[in-house]
Formats: structure tokens, sequence, C-alpha cells
């Protein structure tokens, strides 16, 4: 009887033992790592990749339309208007521009961007002086009295015009597109002045606000306003002008006479008069 009872005391606490060293193991089990859950080195395409932006400042440079500014990514600064956006209200195609008579050059907004005008050869394209060397970032026109222009665009020597065939460039400092005019024609000096007129939409007035011009002119109503306008009675028909856009209304045709006009926008200002001769 007393064997019997020492090797069940035995049994019981080897099995006790087991139990425990089993019951430590389920608790505690290993924390390994799987190839999936280990991070992984960065590659390069997670890094945001800018294109380059077309160069400036190129007066070989083709005209074109489809050069875009760089499109960035993240927290990037959005590239200012380009080509996309921005072009000349005038001169328009085929004007001609008398040497030594002031004539506007206009673009349809700022640019956002210092730049420079510059006047280049229709054929060629080559530059052939600078017409003010340094532009605003709020500017969008500049009277010119299209006589000379600047060799360099720091200044210095001036070169007189001569007749011919151009057009007017827009550069800007920093990498983006430049925008070109329509080819228009410098006549010799005392030659007959055949410009386009230009009416300018915006910031709550029309200016000029009484514009006189030679039957057959053509006038070029610009809308820099931020919304839709439609002019009524400015001519034979009402005509509407989107935001940024420009409207060319031939005075081939219409009577001479006096032609009140308004905005359906600017409502709280006095009307404008296109006047026809």
């Amino acid at each position: 009887m007393d064997k019997k009872f020492t090797l069940s005391a035995w049994q019981v606490g080897v099995g006790v033992i087991l139990v425990g060293v089993i019951a430590f193991f389920l608790a505690h089990p290993q924390q390994g790592v799987t190839p999936s859950e280990a991070p992984s080195a960065p590659t390069t395409s997670d890094t945001n990749v800018v294109p380059a932006a077309p160069g400036i400042g190129q007066p070989t440079v083709p005209n074109g339309g489809t050069n875009q500014p760089a499109q960035t990514t993240g927290n990037s600064k959005s590239a200012p208007a380009t080509r996309s956006t921005l072009n000349f209200a005038v001169p328009l195609s085929n004007d001609q521009w008398a040497i030594g008579v002031s004539h506007l050059i206009a673009w349809n907004k700022p640019a956002g961007v210092t730049g420079g005008l510059y006047l280049a050869d229709a054929s060629t394209k080559k530059l052939v002086g600078w017409i003010l060397p340094n532009t605003t970032v709020r500017q969008t026109s500049y009277d010119w009295d299209t006589r000379d222009v600047s060799i360099t665009r720091t200044g210095g020597t001036r070169q007189p015009l001569t007749p011919g065939t151009y057009v007017v460039r827009l550069m800007f400092d920093g990498k983006y597109a430049e925008i070109e005019s329509p080819t228009f024609t410098i006549l010799a000096e005392g030659s007959v002045d055949q410009p386009s007129a230009y009416v300018r939409i915006g910031d709550g007035t029309i200016a000029p606000r009484v514009l006189e011009v030679p039957a057959g002119r053509r006038v070029v109503f610009l809308n820099a306003d931020t919304v839709r306008h439609t002019i009524s009675k400015a001519g034979p028909t009402d005509f509407s002008v989107d935001s940024g856009k420009t409207y060319i209304l031939q005075t081939s045709g219409i009577p001479a006479g006096t032609y009140p006009y308004s905005s359906n926008v600017y409502t709280y200002t006095a009307p404008g008069t296109l006047i026809i001769k």
C-alpha cells in the first residue's frame, strides 16, 4: 500500500510540472516578423517629380499654344498664368502703326510675375529690341511711342524703328512660356495710322468712357472683370464677352453716329459712348 501511494504522488508532481510548462508557452508565443510586415525602403517612385517648364527669354522660340507651365504636386505653389490663359488684346492682326504715334499694347490679365516686352521680327522671330524691359506683376498694358527700342534689356543704346512686319512678345522672369501678339505692320513716320481701338471693361468702369473712331475701324472690347458681361447698343446687335476674353466690333457698315452703350453688370455706372465718324 505504501509503495503504491508514493508512486502516485510522483506521477502527480510530474503532471503538474508539465501542465505549468505548457501553460507558459501558450501564454507567451514567439513574436515573429513576417517578410510582409517588414518596413520597405523608399523608392524613387515615391518622390513627386515636377516636369521642366518651357524656357523664357528666347526670341527664337516658335509661337504656339501648347506649352504649359510646370505641373506641381503636394505643397508646391501653382505656376502663374501662361499661354493658356494670357493673350494680347491689342495689337490685332493687320493693324498698321505709324512710327512716332503713341499706341497701346494690352494683354487680358496680370501675369502674376515680372517680365518684359520686346519687339520681334514677324518672319524670323528674332529679337529686334526691348519696348519695355521690365513689366510688373499687375501690369496689363503699356503706351508705346512706336519710335525706338532698347538693344539690351538692361538699357543703354536705343535703336530707331524701321518699317516692316513685327510681333510683340511678353516674356516672364521664371520658367514660363512667352506669349506673342498677332502680326502687325509698322509704317514709316507720317503714314496713315490704322490701329485698332480699345475699350477695357473692369474694376467697375468702362474705359475710355467716350471713344471716337473713323468708320471701318475695329474696336476691341476686353472684359477684364471676373464675370461675363453683355454689352447693349454698341452696334447693330448686343454681344457678350466672357471673363478674360475680347470681342472685336467691326464698325464697317455701321452708320455714322453716336452710340451710348451699357453693360448688364455695371448698371450703377454711366454708359460708355461709341462715336463713329
